[in-house]
């Protein structure tokens, strides 16, 4: 689109170095701007212009949608996942720890819906309900 030399390879790379929080985009930004720029000012300019709209994008449109309405997961149960896999497993477990934590929110909802139980904190509140209207 933008007519890039080595958009493929960029491209791969970019993929590569998205598991790299906050600095992987940021070198892959460098390292495609430094590319364009060999090419002209206007379009390692049009690059830039191109990375930051998508990172604006990606990181305030598309992954809050995600999260939200794919995982169902509330954003103060990603940030304490992130925090709890980073003290458990270090930089793998901020990795592994969303994962991780959405599966167990799908298990767990496919437990209750075969199981007919809305959940142990419901269940023992309607056993205590249930114990205290029986005459004694």
């Amino acid at each position: 689109m933008l007519g890039n030399s080595y958009a493929l390879l960029l491209g791969l790379l970019a993929g590569a170095f998205e598991f790299v929080p906050i600095l992987g985009p940021l070198a892959i930004a460098v390292i495609a701007i430094t590319v364009a720029g060999f090419e002209s000012g206007l379009q390692a300019g049009l690059t830039a212009l191109f990375l930051a709209v998508l990172r604006v994008m990606q990181d305030y449109v598309i992954y809050p949608r995600i999260v939200r309405e794919g995982i169902h997961l509330h954003p103060l149960a990603i940030i304490l996942s992130v925090l709890a896999g980073e003290q458990v497993a270090g930089i793998p477990g901020v990795f592994i720890a969303i994962p991780l934590v959405a599966l167990g929110t799908v298990l767990h909802k496919h437990f209750l819906e075969h199981t007919d139980s809305r959940g142990i904190i419901t269940n023992l509140l309607e056993e205590n309900q249930k114990t205290e209207e029986v005459p004694g």
